[in-house]
């Protein structure tokens, strides 16, 4: 099992000095977020090479999410997802997490033609048909992340996320879980993960409550014996609220993760 951390939760000025921060805590890679890694392009380019710490993955912020229903903003959504795809092939990611839509519905609801979840989906695969062949190509992964119904009303779930999947059918789409959205949505977050298997290219790891990982009451034993089980061959990578002291707290974490980690892979 390798961890990642999202950047925001390391000391340092610059992405540079927080993926160092990283991997002094021990971290097997970080995860950029996408306004950071879209700002630091060029540097971090110029650094390839030298970086202290592989990129697991970019993290999208709300300003990517691409179904909307204004042209304009759409298409200059689409644009920076094709920058963020040479970033990541660049950068040596894995991948990028998409969250296609946050509440509320963008789209009108034309019921008894479409409802406005249909047509969402319905842009959602026409998007796709766009970026997943550059992803191919960038030899990337894109991540569909499932969020809790309180945020998000197209994907909620990961089984939703696999339909989406399974209908694109391509190892360039996957799909990602993070285990504050599952611990809400799902009635079973260890079958959910298990029956997400195939389709599994990242996970965040994150407690009940948002915090770090051992700050809240999710089982992380059983989760990562799951994914030890399942033959999870990617990133686990800490996404939380921003704690007062990263430098000790992040760090805290990280080893509770690997505490937690089934005897046989420590």
């Amino acid at each position: 099992m390798r961890f990642s951390v999202q950047e925001s939760l390391v000391p340092g000025a610059s992405t540079l000095e927080r993926m160092r921060s990283a991997a002094a805590m021990g971290f097997d890679a970080i995860e950029l977020r996408s306004s950071e890694a879209l700002a630091s392009q060029e540097v971090l380019r110029d650094e390839i090479g030298r970086l202290p710490l592989a990129v697991s993955s970019i993290c999208t912020n709300p300003q990517q999410d691409p179904v909307v229903e204004e042209r304009e903003v759409r298409e200059a959504r689409i644009a920076a997802w094709h920058d963020l795809i040479a970033i990541a092939r660049d950068l040596g990611a894995r991948g990028i997490i998409m969250v296609p839509i946050r509440r509320p519905h963008r789209l009108p609801d034309l019921t008894p033609l479409y409802t406005s979840s249909e047509l969402e989906l319905a842009l959602l695969y026409r998007i796709l048909e766009d970026l997943v062949p550059r992803a191919e190509k960038a030899g990337i992964e894109l991540w569909i992340e499932p969020l809790n119904f309180y945020e998000a009303m197209l994907i909620p779930t990961l089984a939703a996320a696999v339909e989406v999947c399974q209908r694109v059918n391509s190892p360039a789409l996957r799909l990602m879980a993070d285990t504050f959205h599952m611990n809400i949505m799902e009635p079973d977050p260890i079958a959910s993960l298990r029956a997400a298997a195939p389709w599994l290219g990242h996970v965040h790891l994150s407690d009940s409550n948002r915090q770090l990982p051992g700050r809240g009451h999710i089982p992380f034993d059983g989760i990562l014996a799951t994914l030890t089980e399942i033959g999870f061959e990617g990133y686990g990578a800490i996404e939380a609220i921003a704690p007062a002291d990263p430098a000790t707290a992040t760090l805290a974490s990280l080893d509770y993760l690997r505490r937690s980690l089934p005897a046989r892979v420590l």
